[in-house]
C-alpha cells in the first residue's frame, strides 16, 4: 500500500522541483498554498450555468500550480501562455454576458445573499491573495538583488509576469458571478449602508 505520508516535512520545510530543500514560508510555497485553497473555494460553486467554465479555471490553476512547482520547459510555458490569453479573453466574454444581464450597481454592495453567491465572494478574495503573493513573488523586495543577474531566474519571473492579468481577472469574474447567482436565484443585494 502507498502511504500518503512521507514525514520528510515534519521539520517546517520541504523541497522543491530541483530538490532545494526551502522552508515552508518561502514564497513559492506560499502561492502553491493560496492557489490550492483557490481551487478548494472554486469546487463550492455549484453554479449551473458556469459548471463548465468553472471547471476550466481549476484545471489552468493546476496546471499553473506545476509551473510554479517545477518550471517546466520553454515551450511548455509558450504553450500555457497562449492557454492562459485564451482564458482570459474567455473570463471577459463570460463576465460581459453576465452583466448585460444584471441591474446597473450603483452602490457598495456587502457579500451575502444564496450559497453559492457567498462562495464566489470568497473566491473573489482570496483570488486578490493570490495577486498579492504572485505579484511579491515576480516583483517584491524580499528576491535577492543577484536574481536580477541569474538569466534562468529573470526567464521565470518574466513568464510569471504573464500570468498576472489572468489571476486579476480572477477578482472581477468571481465578483460578476456572486452578483449572477444571487439575480439568478431572484436574492436582492444588499446596499452598504454608511454609518459614519
Amino acid at each position: 500500500m502507498q502511504k500518503i505520508y512521507t514525514k520528510k516535512g515534519d521539520f517546517g520545510t520541504t523541497c522543491l522541483f530541483d530538490g532545494k530543500k526551502v522552508f515552508k514560508f518561502h514564497q513559492k510555497i506560499k502561492l502553491l498554498g493560496s492557489l490550492d485553497e483557490l481551487n478548494s473555494l472554486i469546487g463550492f460553486i455549484e453554479s449551473s450555468s458556469e459548471k463548465v467554465f468553472l471547471e476550466k479555471i481549476q484545471n489552468i490553476i493546476f496546471e499553473l500550480n506545476s509551473f510554479i512547482a517545477n518550471g517546466r520547459k520553454i515551450e511548455e510555458r509558450e504553450y500555457f501562455l497562449k492557454k492562459i490569453n485564451e482564458i482570459t479573453k474567455e473570463m471577459e466574454k463570460h463576465i460581459d454576458e453576465m452583466t448585460e444581464k444584471l441591474p446597473e450597481l450603483k452602490n457598495f454592495i456587502l457579500p451575502n445573499g444564496t450559497q453559492n453567491s457567498l462562495f464566489s465572494h470568497l473566491a473573489r478574495t482570496k483570488s486578490r491573495k493570490v495577486e498579492q503573493e504572485l505579484v511579491e513573488f515576480v516583483f517584491g523586495s524580499k528576491n535577492n538583488l543577484f536574481e536580477n543577474f541569474d538569466h534562468k531566474k529573470r526567464k521565470e519571473k518574466e513568464f510569471f509576469k504573464k500570468i498576472i492579468p489572468m489571476i486579476n481577472r480572477f477578482s472581477d469574474y468571481f465578483f460578476t458571478l456572486a452578483r449572477y447567482e444571487n439575480f439568478e436565484e431572484k436574492v436582492p443585494e444588499t446596499i452598504w449602508k454608511k454609518e459614519i
